[in-house]
């Protein structure tokens, strides 16, 4: 089980509010989103568009913070910050690691769906 990842309480408390047929729904679309997401973050470095990386890096921080994914919504929010400050230099090897780390919290909530 890698649900480590998940803050299973944030999770539920979500759950319980939306239902499970909404929450389904709400992970299916977290689940297209969020390479949709990568890819435009990695398409901004390369094009040298800190807006676009800024706006795709509060994406995912705010819907990976829904989930409780508390570590990936970090990670975004520090990308975030670099995108805003014009900062790009270091960001490909942390958008790099927050992938992976984006690769972990969809196999937990997956997880967590199916246990439901």
């Amino acid at each position: 089980m890698t649900q480590g990842c998940i803050d299973r309480a944030v999770f539920d408390e979500l759950r319980g509010i939306v239902g499970a047929d909404s929450m389904r729904e709400l992970l299916a679309a977290f689940f297209a989103d969020t390479p949709r997401q990568l890819a435009t973050m990695r398409q901004a470095l390369d094009d040298g568009d800190a807006p676009t990386f800024e706006r795709a890096a509060h994406t995912l921080k705010s819907t990976s913070a829904t989930f409780g994914a508390a570590t990936l919504s970090a990670h975004a929010r520090e990308l975030e910050l670099m995108g805003k400050g014009r900062e790009l230099g270091a960001a490909r090897a942390k958008l790099e690691s927050m992938a992976a780390e984006a690769a972990e919290v969809e196999k937990a909530l997956r997880e967590l769906s199916d246990a439901s």
